[in-house]
């Protein structure tokens, strides 16, 4: 799918509501740390107690926690790349089976319910990946019982893949599918399998909670105890400057977490499975016998 245009304005002042939501988020957590800022300022500037403890510590723990930042932010981007890739092979997979079957078979009815069946897989990976319950697209796409009984599978994907090695198993004895073409085929249905468990792995294995604790620990307690160590430097600008360090930092932290998960619609930088599903269908009607299509 193509990049999306944009434009220095346009991500400065993003407009989509996710985006909002995000930096809502952001300056939310930023608040209490402000808030310390302009009690240090307050307490510094009426009464005879000293708050300033001076500005080196922070350079050298600033550095360190930008690493620590800057990894974990890594962490979660190779998780969603290694998603995105993986959803390329699905849809890659999805092409070369639906051309085979499309190119060789030579009963229309098998041709156009067994590319109905690899594009539900599809839709029905997003969906379970998602953990969304309901399967539509089974209704639009199948004919039948099985429309209804697909959905309540506590598994639709892998009862897909099975009712696909099926449809194989009957176009090899149909003698439409040679056999070179059948095991062909057949690994491109394991290799469906393969990238779908590749995605559930991603869903079912979370950065270690511990490595998210000990960063947001040092994090606080380097934007709470910042105030004093700028004080004397910049005065009634201290609340200022606290917001200044902290929402970059704060973003990072937020960044990190939101990439763990590409696959979840509440996160701004979710994966369009939807629109990578709708290209796999639309790719795979154009392989449908004509009187299939409407």
């Amino acid at each position: 799918m193509p990049i999306p245009e944009s434009s220095f304005w346009f991500d400065v002042f993003p407009r989509d509501p996710l985006s909002h939501k995000y930096v809502r988020h952001v300056l939310k957590s930023l608040l209490p740390f402000v808030g310390v800022g302009i009690a240090v300022y307050v307490l510094d500037r009426f009464t005879p107690v000293t708050m300033d403890i001076g500005i080196a510590p922070y350079e050298m723990a600033g550095a360190v926690l930008g690493v620590f930042l800057v990894l974990r932010t890594n962490s979660g981007y190779d998780r969603w790349w290694e998603a995105r890739k993986l959803w390329g092979g699905i849809t890659n997979q999805c092409r070369s089976m639906a051309t085979a079957a499309a190119a060789y078979g030579t009963d229309p009815v098998w041709k156009a319910e067994i590319i109905c069946w690899i594009t539900l897989f599809a839709h029905a990976t997003r969906r379970h990946l998602r953990g969304e319950h309901e399967l539509p697209e089974a209704m639009r796409l199948l004919r039948g019982p099985l429309a209804a009984e697909v959905p309540r599978s506590p598994h639709p994907p892998q009862m897909i893949a099975m009712h696909l090695a099926r449809l194989l198993r009957e176009g090899s004895e149909s003698g439409q599918l040679p056999d070179a073409i059948l095991m062909q085929m057949e690994r491109d249905r394991v290799s469906l399998l393969d990238y779908m468990g590749g995605c559930e792995r991603i869903v079912k294995t979370p950065i270690p909670r511990a490595y998210n604790t000990i960063i947001r620990q040092f994090l606080v307690l380097f934007l709470v105890t910042l105030p004093f160590g700028i004080i004397q430097k910049v005065t009634w600008m201290t609340p200022f400057v606290t917001a200044f360090v902290g929402f970059p930092l704060l973003a990072l932290d937020e960044i990190g977490t939101e990439l763990q998960n590409p696959f979840a619609l509440s996160q701004v930088n979710h994966l369009p499975l939807g629109q990578i599903c709708q290209t796999i269908e639309d790719n795979l009607r154009e392989l449908l016998p004509p009187a299939k299509q409407d």
